[in-house]
């Protein structure tokens, strides 16, 4: 991200509070990451520039209970997601 972060391989908390965000999927080769949702606001993962974007599940929305997770696998241009809504 623009600070430097890196989540490959990480377990992201994302503590929004009752905002609702997007989240913009830019894997990479080779890219895996999961997502804890920790605030009550929904989370909407939105497809990045030349890239395809599966929804495992048939959801890209975040927004179950705090707890709720996400992860995110990426195999060359395609991202894998998958929602568990709690």
């Amino acid at each position: 991200d623009a600070n430097s972060k890196k989540q490959i391989g990480k377990n992201v908390i994302i503590n929004n509070g009752v905002s609702a965000i997007n989240i913009t999927v830019n894997g990479g080769v080779d890219f895996s990451a999961s997502y804890l949702k920790h605030g009550t606001g929904a989370i909407t993962f939105v497809q990045g520039t030349s890239r395809t974007l599966v929804k495992t599940n048939g959801t890209a929305i975040l927004n179950g209970a705090a707890g709720s997770t996400a992860t995110i696998s990426s195999i060359g241009t395609t991202d894998y997601l998958r929602i568990s809504n709690v």
